[in-house]
């Protein structure tokens, strides 16, 4: 990285060394302190594809043994330290606190050793890998560590919302004693040089985790390349019963926490966030009276952390609106919140739907939103 003391210039990192792009910069502020500027990161785009596709094909030989490199890569993941630089930026990134993204991301040694372990078949190439932000950093070192693994070499293109996973983790995995070179970062890749990534000969996996439109892409481009090894997953909300017999303050609980939890489900904004409860009708009141009471008083609910899509605010304002327009009823949200540091619109209330019917289309929304429907259920 260079710059002045101000503003910190990060470079793609390909062949162990800081890269520079000639695509162009983007830069990127703090989620709550807008004024507070991270860095700035390069553009990539077909030329910066090529190199680094080039690099890790003459890197394909520098590898470890298999137990070697499973032992690093476990290392890497146990070793990273959630109170250092590179968690600190990606916490100041999202507007988590350093504690909570130490929590969101408990279980990262762990899935790291599933990933590997389950490793079984060596293998050469190159895997694209493409996460998505709300991933954090264990989204990003579950699927590179799985492909290192198997003996890929790794092109990481990290979501540009939060750039700063890749560097952290090809930090992590040096120290660990990962051969240099295997990972090469591109940082804002675009659609062309996602296009020359996956058309290459030498990419026999792609790795991503997107919405309707960015997996629908990679999946066409895969088919055309012939790519059978594609793990493409599609951010989705999740479901959520509540039966008769369960206790309406307890299920409120978990519903809260769940779809509007700042560590569980990042302010309604993680894939698996609880969309939508479908509600035995016996319980019904009792429960729609408990999860609003937990609402008015659940601190994660009422500071919500800011949405890092800006474009999500007004996908978010459209849901409000069709739930309206369908015939649901808004008893909960529906609003911006006023936060101390003025950025307004970019944080929304946690908001609730009752009335929902199966027909309507708020039902079948997958991409995750701080909204929950209520769903009446005969059983």
């Amino acid at each position: 990285m260079a710059g002045d003391a101000h503003v910190v210039e990060y470079a793609n990192r390909i062949d162990g060394r800081e890269v520079p792009s000639e695509a162009g910069r983007f830069e990127l502020r703090a989620a709550v302190a807008p004024y507070d500027v991270l860095g700035t990161w390069p553009l990539s785009e077909r030329a910066e594809a090529t190199r680094a596709l080039d690099a890790l094909r003459d890197r394909a030989d520098d590898s470890l043994a298999p137990r070697e490199m499973r032992d690093a890569l476990c290392a890497a993941a146990a070793s990273f330290d959630f109170t250092g630089r590179a968690a600190r930026l990606v916490a100041r990134r999202v507007g988590l606190r350093a504690e909570e993204l130490a929590a969101r991301d408990d279980g990262l040694v762990r899935d790291v050793e599933r990933a590997v372990d389950s490793a079984r078949t060596a293998t050469r190439g190159i895997a694209l890998v493409v996460p998505d932000w709300s991933g954090l950093l264990r989204g990003v070192f579950v699927d590179v560590c799985a492909e290192l693994a198997v003996g890929r070499c790794v092109l990481l293109a990290p979501d540009p919302r939060l750039p700063m996973v890749g560097d952290s983790l090809v930090d992590a995995l040096d120290a660990a004693g990962v051969p240099t070179g295997r990972v090469a970062v591109l940082h804002g890749l675009g659609e062309g040089g996602m296009a020359t990534a996956v058309a290459d000969p030498r990419t026999n996996a792609v790795r991503a985790t997107g919405g309707r439109k960015r997996i629908a892409t990679l999946r066409s481009r895969c088919d055309q390349a012939g790519i059978g090894d594609a793990s493409l997953r599609l951010l989705r909300s999740a479901s959520e019963v509540v039966r008769a017999s369960d206790n309406p303050d307890a299920a409120a609980r978990r519903v809260v926490i769940g779809a509007f939890g700042r560590v569980a489900a990042l302010s309604g904004q993680a894939h698996g966030q609880i969309g939508r409860v479908y509600c035995d009708a016996h319980v019904f009141s009792e429960f729609t009276a408990a999860l609003l009471a937990r609402l008015s008083v659940d601190a994660d609910a009422n500071d919500p952390l800011p949405l890092i899509d800006p474009s999500a605010v007004g996908r978010v304002r459209r849901e409000w609106e069709a739930g309206l327009d369908e015939g649901a009823t808004l008893i909960a949200g529906g609003e911006a919140l006023t936060v101390s540091d003025g950025a307004k619109a970019r944080r929304l209330a946690a908001s609730v739907f009752t009335n929902v019917e199966p027909h309507m289309a708020l039902l079948r929304r997958q991409m995750p939103m701080p909204i929950v429907c209520l769903v009446r259920t005969s059983s």
